[in-house]
């Protein structure tokens, strides 16, 4: 087929004939409507429509039903069914069926002239269908020229994914100001014919406009206009928001002003800042620095290693309009960024400017990158800023760069010097100071000459080397002397112009300007390369980089967590969210030293179960901000975004926004709540390259079957999702070198194993890398000798890190080698290819060697400041009690003292459930153990504690007067399938209704076996102690037992119950044994909202039915059971057991968590002085207690005469004075003690 030209119409109000009646014509229907065009189809009377989408807008009068035999088509029906402006003719036709019908219509349009597309016969067109990207103004199509539509939709996919959000939004926005300037400039005159989408950048894009060239300056907006959508990266532009466009309409209507305020409020190219709260930033260095580095010509891999890690610790960045996108990326989000408006014409203007900005920065403690392209000093200006900031008191840093003058030359293919062509090189400039034409040097035939910053202004430049100036020593270059124009040298879209100075003029015209550039002078130009006859040659593309990999031996990182909580929870677990950034930065910073990759992944659920995220109003006001701090490479979603509409509209408005083209969601669509359509949460998938070893990587993301999520949300089974087109097409890219799968998934489920498995039908041998979660464990599972898994715990209290080796990269391959060693900077052992790590910060010490002084990055310290800020905001350390021990919620067996369970259903229920309007009704209280999230772990009881331990905010509900033999077989009936002690629990299993083994399994808290084990000859790595005493996690996987990075004492696990119950003020009866609860004949049912389907499935099994609507209540107002528990213990706040040998005069110490108890006993006297929730208090024991305390005695539950009925709380002046009094009643009990404090 021919070469097309492409071209975009306006079909608003056109005739579309479509010929058929099958799918196909319905989209064909469908599309000319998209557009605003009028279709009509040609059937058979009798003729099936086989849409039914078809068949309703041919009822609602959308599309007109021509009822005709299709081998009746005549050219009297072509010319007939059209508009009048047309004589009746159509506008096109669009021929859905095959066969000789279909070549008769063609030669019938053709005939006619009339357009034709005709399905799956090229040769019988005269236009193709684009497969086409939509996004408001901006469309992008795609053509294969008939050589395969499903390519050209895989394109499609691959160009719009890569395309940063909103941009339509952008170009929507820019075109209005295109007309606002077109307007106010130049009214009365005609447009500018080549101002179009197809239209090349012309050679005199960036002319030099001086302040004498009127006409020039007229058309400066424009022109600013112009270069702003040349040089700002797609992302920028996307963001550009009105105000902006004003400050630099305004800007460039006359010289930029230094520094002016609106210019700070906006800096234009800035892509983020970071927030701090009042009073927690931190204190600048004592002497700030500013950095002048040079970027190299263009690629990220050109790089130097010092210039990138300034890049990551700058505060603020100025850099070139020039340095491509590709390394502006590499910054930070959080870094603010000012991009140079060195526009034609105020250029001097613009780097006053740019030394303000800085000087300013520096002066408020910040360290200032100035980012320049190539070396900044070859042309830079770098000589010039270095004097300005010296003469201000700042002497720069300067880092030197690859200068495009020598490694430009190089990526086109030609060599500087050569022996016996080119023995000498010089490096001037195309454009002196004010704009001035600097004198070229001479023709020396040994000789090449490059010309830096002369595109611009190339034909005079040209002119002046083939002129004989008025100097005598000046000798002209022959008009065949070789010549190249190198632009955008090293990047993907580097293009080199061979010809000579005699016709470098004209190809530069033609094939338009494409800067930066340069042009190279002298016959080293055709020692490699030799052109043919022809004037000129020009090669598009440069692949000269992406294929490197440091002796092909690679080593990928990556990193991926479960990361509910921004404050440690458990004793595993103290480090914060801030300090988790300083830890990957730091190892980023190890990896980039020594040439791996290290990749971020998080797995999702990073809402709900924290007070940071809950207890705020609206719900994350300040989690969202803090999260997105950490710079992660693959982000997906878990279940808990998706629980309700807010939460799953904030994940979609703001987390995946704040990770850019890292947010990833497979099978997760959500309503677009701007336009109400159903959208992907997130892209599909993502490829990239890593940028240290250029590992090519495609990355999907997915969430279990998750049925519970809000209605504005759909999750797609992950067995239908792997069968649709798009991940089909994905899954066969040859170009690869691995595949990541991020997922709230656990490793081993029916959903990773169906992706497993649809990826090895056709890549058998691809290594394939998972991260799940949900389940809550440790785990790392091998599907295959090149598949395996990796799942890093419950919230944030493991960090899991996976090792790959034996990649192939960019088609060089090393034999790949099951647990082979990771090559340099070993974060994990030899023996291993996974780590888990506890959160804290003596993991953190460990793996990065370094302390608490050198740790920590100001990035990750002023997290922390933003999450104490925002603590102290939401009072979330605010006390309602203590809790008196540890609770467990399967760390202790049920029933036992230690369970949480056993507390609640014994002490907190019996206490707090109780409804003034029911009175003393016996009641029996359900809940469900999912209920409760996390321990209680004792000590204070807060604010924070309420939403740790459950996040959920269900209501209380109850039935009233439920017989009480339904009532009493209720809970067996809920937990029957998980009650070992049952014995009947196997037939009743068999009888029970399989809705309600659905309705308990959603409403149970996830039941697992955890691996504890431990190898005997298990290395120890970060515990001194032999056997370990700290308790955690001891685990065991596919690899064995050597994963957990510290060595703990075993933690067992137990099962408990999926539902446990009160008897609450059930009526009692003393017998001689004891006193035990009596049958009544009517009880209510209080339960928690959440699992009101299970009750009422579960009565009615029982016999007796009820309604959700008329038989349940709101019970106690409808409090949580959060709230039960808070109640509870600030009512009843527990200190703790005194401890002391009777009859002993002794002091003893205590400490409890947050609580210091300093007790005296002897026969006669007993003092007590505690530090608790509610202040200090002081309790004193009579002289004429009947006996002395007990070993073990707690004031808090003693008999009546040993706790005074009005303890008093004391000041801290008044408690000096009680201690005085005490060491003048008891001596000096004191003075070995450490001093009080709370």
């Amino acid at each position: 087929m021919p070469d097309l030209l492409l071209t975009a119409q306006n079909v608003r109000g056109h005739i579309h004939l479509v010929i058929g009646s099958c799918a196909l014509a319905n989209a064909r229907c469908n599309n000319s409507l998209r557009v605003g065009a009028i279709p009509k189809i040609i059937a058979p009377t009798g003729a099936e429509l086989e849409s039914s989408g078809l068949a309703i807008r041919v009822l609602d009068g959308e599309v007109e039903w021509i009822r005709k035999d299709l081998r009746e088509i005549e050219a009297d029906d072509l010319r007939t069914h059209g508009r009048e402006g047309m004589d009746g003719f159509v506008d096109a036709v669009f021929v859905t069926v095959r066969g000789e019908t279909a070549e008769r219509i063609s030669k019938l349009c053709r005939r006619l002239r009339i357009p034709v597309n005709v399905v799956d016969a090229p040769e019988l067109c005269t236009f193709t269908l684009l497969s086409t990207h939509s996004d408001g103004p901006l469309q992008i199509g795609i053509t294969t020229s008939g050589n395969g539509c499903k390519l050209a939709l895989r394109i499609r996919r691959e160009i719009a994914s890569s395309l940063p959000q909103k941009l339509g939004v952008a170009v929507e926005r820019l075109g209005r100001v295109r007309s606002r300037i077109w307007d106010e400039d130049h009214r009365g005159e005609e447009k500018d014919d080549d101002d179009s989408d197809a239209a090349a950048q012309k050679s005199t894009f960036n002319r030099l406009v001086s302040e004498s060239d009127k006409s020039m300056a007229k058309t400066r907006r424009m022109r600013w206009l112009s270069q702003i959508c040349e040089y700002w990266p797609l992302t920028r532009l996307a963001a550009i928001t009105e105000a902006e466009i004003d400050t630099i309409l305004q800007s460039s209507a006359s010289t930029i002003p230094a520094a002016s305020d609106s210019i700070k409020s906006t800096i234009d190219g800035s892509t983020a800042s970071t927030h701090q709260e009042p009073g927690t930033e931190l204190q600048p260095p004592s002497k700030p620095d500013v950095i002048l580095a040079g970027s190299g010509p263009g690629s990220p891999f050109l790089l130097t290693l010092a210039t990138y890690r300034a890049m990551q610790t700058a505060s603020l960045i100025l850099a070139d309009k020039l340095v491509p996108r590709a390394i502006l990326d590499l910054i930070p989000r959080r870094t603010a960024i000012h991009i140079a408006r060195k526009f034609p014409g105020n250029a001097d203007a613009a780097q006053a400017e740019l030394l303000s900005l800085g000087l300013e920065a520096l002066q408020r403690g910040q360290t200032v990158l100035r980012l320049k392209q190539g070396d900044p000093y070859i042309y830079g200006r770098g000589g010039e800023e270095y004097i300005f900031f010296s003469e201000k008191g700042y002497t720069p840093i300067v880092l030197p760069g690859i200068t495009s003058a020598l490694s430009a030359p190089l990526f086109a293919t030609i060599p500087a010097t050569q022996r016996a062509v080119a023995d000498q090189v010089v490096v001037c400039t195309g454009t002196g100071r004010k704009g001035a034409a600097p004198d070229p040097p001479g023709y020396i035939p040994t000789q090449t000459v490059v010309f830096l910053m002369a595109l611009h202004r190339l034909p005079e430049l040209i002119a002046s080397l083939l002129s004989r100036l008025e100097k005598s020593a000046y000798t002209p270059y022959p008009a065949d002397t070789p010549c190249a124009v190198i632009e955008r040298a090293s990047c993907h879209d580097q293009r080199v112009i061979r010809s000579t100075l005699q016709y470098i003029c004209g190809a530069v015209d033609e094939v338009g300007s494409r800067p930066p550039g340069l042009l190279i002078v002298g016959w080293s130009c055709y020692v490699l390369v030799r052109p043919a006859s022809r004037r000129w040659v020009v090669e598009e593309g440069f692949g000269g980089l992406g294929r490197l990999s440091e002796g092909g031996i690679l080593g990928v990182t990556l990193m991926v967590g479960m990361l509910a909580t921004f404050r440690s929870m458990a004793p595993l677990a103290r480090a914060d969210w801030g300090d988790y950034v300083s830890f990957a930065e730091r190892l980023r910073e190890k990896a980039d030293k020594e040439g791996v990759d290290l990749l971020l992944v998080d797995t999702g659920d990073r809402i709900e179960g924290n007070g940071l995220y809950d207890a705020s109003d609206p719900k994350g006001l300040y989690t969202y901000e803090i999260f997105k701090e950490q710079q992660i490479d693959i982000i997906c979603t878990g279940n808990h975004e998706l629980y309700r509409q807010n939460a799953s509209e904030n994940e979609f408005l703001k987390t995946v926004p704040n990770f850019r083209g890292n947010y990833i969601a497979s099978n997760v669509d959500i309503f677009d709540p701007k336009t109400g359509n159903r959208v992907p949460l997130a892209p599909r998938f993502k490829k990239f390259t890593t940028k240290n070893q250029g590992i090519r990587v495609l990355a999907f993301g997915f969430l279990f079957d998750f049925t519970g999520n809000a209605n504005n949300t759909v999750v797609q089974f992950v067995a239908d999702t792997i069968k649709e087109a798009w991940f089909q097409d994905a899954i066969r890219e040859r170009d690869l070198d691995l595949f990541l799968i991020a997922g709230h998934v656990p490793l081993r489920s029916k959903e990773f194993n169906a992706i497993f498995k649809a990826i090895r039908e056709v890549q058998w041998d691809t290594p394939i890398q998972f991260f799940g979660g949900h389940s809550h464990i440790r785990d790392y599972f091998r599907y295959d000798s090149n598949a395996f898994g990796l799942e890093s715990g419950r919230y944030m209290e493991t960090v899991g890190f996976a090792s790959i080796t034996g990649l192939s990269t960019g088609g060089k391959s090393n034999s790949p080698s099951e647990g082979a060693p990771i090559k340099s900077w070993p974060l994990v052992s030899s023996k291993s290819n996974r780590r888990y790590i506890d959160n804290n910060l003596y993991s953190y010490y460990h793996h990065t060697a370094l302390d608490s002084k050198s740790f920590h990055t100001p990035h990750g310290l002023n997290i922390s400041a933003q999450i104490s800020a925002a603590r102290k905001a939401l009072k979330l350390d605010s006390r309602f009690g203590c809790a008196p021990l540890d609770l467990w919620t399967n760390r202790a067996p049920f029933p036992s003292k230690q369970s949480i369970y056993t507390w609640l259903q014994d002490q907190v229920f019996p206490d707090t459930v109780y409804d003034a309007g029911r009175g003393k009704i016996p009641r029996l209280f359900i809940i469900n153990t999912g209920a409760l999230r996390f321990d209680i772990f004792q000590g204070p009881f807060t604010i924070d504690t309420t939403f740790t331990i459950s996040p959920f905010n269900n209501k209380l509900q109850y039935i009233k007067y439920v017989p009480y033999e339904a009532a009493n077989a209720l809970l067996t009936t809920l937990n029957r399938d998980t009650d070992p002690q049952a014995s009947n629990a196997r037939e009743l299993g068999a009888k029970l209704p399989v809705a309600l083994k659905t309705l308990q399994s959603q409403s149970a808290r996830s039941s697992f076996k955890w691996p504890f084990s431990l190898g005997e000859k298990q290395q120890l790595i970060l515990s001194n102690e032999d056997p370990p005493s700290s308790p955690g996690y001891t685990t065991v996987d596919d690899l064995g037992s050597d994963g957990d990075d510290t060595i703990h004492s075993p933690i067992y696990f137990y099962t408990v119950p999926y539902f446990i119950q009160s008897q609450i003020d059930f009526p009692k009866t003393t017998t001689a044994a004891r006193e035990q609860n009596v049958d009544p004949e009517y009880v209510d049912i209080v339960f928690v909202d959440f699992i009101q389907p299970s009750i009422l499935l579960a009565l009615k099994f029982l016999g007796v039915e009820y309604h959700a609507v008329t038989d349940v209540q709101a019970y106690m107002g409808g409090v949580t059971i959060v709230s039960l528990i808070a109640q509870w213990n600030q009512r009843s706040p527990h200190i703790g057991p005194i401890r002391a040998n009777v009859g002993m005069p002794t002091i003893k110490k205590t400490v409890t968590g947050e609580r210091l108890v300093i007790s005296r006993f002897d026969e006669k006297n007993a003092f007590f002085l505690g530090v608790e929730s509610q202040g200090l208090r002081l309790w004193y024991q009579p002289p004429a207690a009947p006996e002395p305390l007990p070993v073990g005695h707690s004031l808090a539950t003693t008999t009546p005469y040993s706790v005074p009925p009005n303890p008093f709380q004391i000041s801290l002046h008044t408690l000096s004075t009680i201690i005085l009094r005490l060491v003048g009643l008891l001596g000096n009990p004191f003075k070995n003690l450490f001093p009080l404090h709370r």
